[in-house]
């Protein structure tokens, strides 16, 4: 989608992929929260990634989007809300901006961290990520009491294919600028080029 909006300013677009998402090494643990999602009372999914690998277990158990039962659903990014649309659920919470800060305010502003009276559990939070996804949003979510169990949804893996045209053009000092979408792509950016066209790249004065 940004590279079709930038097309449409008028840039010449070189895609130069650097991940590819795969399942989980071990599909286990996905497949235990996904047969006992009622359990959960607040689903965060952080990631269009993570719906998809998600529902993809569910299909390949043969269940869907009723699997959820109560169990209310958060989707961090307007992306991610239209993929679980997408499979039939509105998500009942959407933070506008995807940082844990904005994500636990969110929740607070909803209520869902409200006192009630007499003994209460702790409220359980299921957060199906990728294996690179950061630890500061359960680390807050446990520091307000919450139950969290974090489940690794897909993994991000090197890409090695596609690349020829971009790192060519890297090569020859004609990108004008490398946008990044993420920091996972940056790295596994800095891994494909390596050391020397690295440097090589950045020496470009076109990029400077």
């Amino acid at each position: 989608a940004w590279a079709g909006e930038l097309e449409a300013l008028g840039a010449e677009v070189l895609r130069l992929p650097a991940i590819r998402i795969e399942p989980p090494a071990d599909r286990r643990s996905l497949e235990a929260v996904a047969r006992n999602l009622a359990a959960f009372d607040w689903t965060i999914f952080t990631s269009v990634n993570g719906v998809d690998a998600f529902f993809a277990m569910l299909e390949r158990m043969g269940r869907d989007a009723r699997a959820f039962g109560t169990c209310r659903i958060a989707a961090v990014g307007s992306g991610t809300a239209a993929r679980l649309a997408e499979q039939g659920i509105r998500a009942d919470l959407v933070p506008p901006k995807y940082v844990a800060e904005e994500i636990l305010a969110s929740l607070k502003s909803a209520g869902v961290f409200a006192a009630e009276g007499g003994e209460r559990r702790p409220l359980r939070f299921l957060l199906p990520r990728g294996d690179l996804a950061r630890a500061e949003l359960p680390e807050r979510l446990r520091e307000l009491g919450a139950e969290v169990t974090e489940v690794i949804a897909y993994q991000t893996v090197l890409e090695t294919t596609g690349q020829e045209e971009a790192l060519a053009a890297l090569a020859q000092g004609t990108v004008d600028a490398v946008a990044f979408t993420s920091a996972s792509t940056a790295r596994h950016f800095v891994q494909i080029l390596g050391p020397q066209r690295l440097k090589q790249a950045l020496a470009s004065p076109r990029l400077k």
